[in-house]
């Protein structure tokens, strides 16, 4: 590793690509540990509607990101605005 770091030859991974924590459809956990926007935090885009109550059941963010049907690790559904 000393090696790699030596020669400049370590790379960060997708850098290029969208955070969900910038995007308009994240929501925000109600408690605001920075943690826990990695592991509560949700989309607004995708989830799944209550037949009985009416009530939307977001899907969380992380998972969107890992679902090429949804957003997907380029993040195809980000919006900044």
């Amino acid at each position: 590793m000393y090696r790699l770091l030596k020669l400049g030859k370590v790379f960060i991974k997708d850098t290029d690509l969208p955070s969900c924590s910038n995007c308009v459809h994240f929501i925000i956990p109600k408690a605001k540990v920075l943690d826990d926007y990695e592991f509560y935090g949700k989309c607004k885009k995708f989830g799944k509607k209550n037949l009985i109550t009416g009530e939307i059941e977001f899907d969380f963010a992380r998972h969107c990101r890992l679902d090429d049907e949804k957003c997907g690790p380029p993040g195809t559904e980000y919006s900044n605005s």
